[in-house]
């Protein structure tokens, strides 16, 4: 993507009309790579902020060393996506914003509660989307990201040019789509309720769903899908915009379209 005003950065066709917000932690930025030609196939422009470990929703902030910087960076992405009404793609690394780790609207959970472990960030994503909801808004929630076996590792050299990578066969087992679904079932569950609740505004993609069949790929065609344990390489976010197109390109659809 290209740097733009401010810390964000834009991608699809550059000088088009903005036709999407993606808004998240690294957990959005991941997804250029699979919207960008879906946005330039439709003339249209996407833009994106995203902070490594920020959650952008209304009131929630991570409580950690960073949450100062993180509650300005969503304080600011959020004044500037409420000033359209652009298609909002909602992507975070939920399983970081747990009740024991989170404060909504500087209110920790109360210690000992009946609460569910992710019933602050639901609240959270719910307040965003009836605030951010303005001339027909549609929203897609991007639920638990699937992360790779432990036993895969990611080495500074998995990350230079093939030409300059070592000869060294990237081996880790292959996690399969019933272990990815059932290990992130409470989180998807509850990003199901949000939708639910909303089912006239909100869409919601499961990347497990999308992204494997029997087995979740590392590797296809000899090229690495993620960069990390957790993050999708250019390659990875490609494969999965492929596969879940016809989700995204219904989403995308100029808003009369839109049934």
């Amino acid at each position: 993507c290209k740097p733009v005003e401010g810390d964000r950065c834009a991608f699809g066709e550059l000088d088009a009309p903005l036709g999407l917000e993606l808004i998240g932690d690294s957990h959005a930025q991941h997804y250029v790579a699979a919207l960008d030609p879906l946005l330039k196939e439709r003339h249209l422009r996407g833009e994106v902020t995203t902070d490594f470990r920020c959650g952008i929703l209304e009131g929630l902030v991570l409580e950690d060393k960073r949450a100062d910087h993180c509650r300005a960076t969503r304080d600011r992405e959020l004044a500037h996506v409420a000033k359209n009404s652009a298609p909002m793609m909602i992507s975070q690394n939920w399983v970081l914003y747990s009740n024991d780790a989170v404060s909504l609207d500087g209110q920790r959970a109360s210690e000992g509660g009946r609460e569910r472990p992710y019933s602050l960030v639901q609240k959270s994503l719910e307040r965003t989307i009836q605030d951010m909801s303005r001339e027909g808004r549609t929203f897609l929630i991007v639920g638990a990201q699937i992360t790779t076996q432990p036993d895969c590792a990611f080495g500074i050299s998995r990350r230079l040019p093939a030409s300059l990578r070592p000869a060294i066969p990237f081996n880790c087992n292959i996690k399969t789509r019933a272990h990815a679904e059932s290990e992130k079932t409470q989180i998807n569950t509850m990003l199901r309720e949000v939708q639910a609740e909303l089912p006239d505004r909100v869409r919601l993609l499961i990347p497990a769903q999308c992204f494997c069949e029997k087995d979740c790929p590392n590797v296809q065609d000899g090229v690495l899908l993620y960069t990390d344990n957790e993050h999708f390489s250019v390659a990875g976010s490609k494969y999965i915009g492929a596969r879940a197109n016809k989700l995204l390109a219904d989403f995308l659809r100029p808003k009369a379209a839109i049934n």
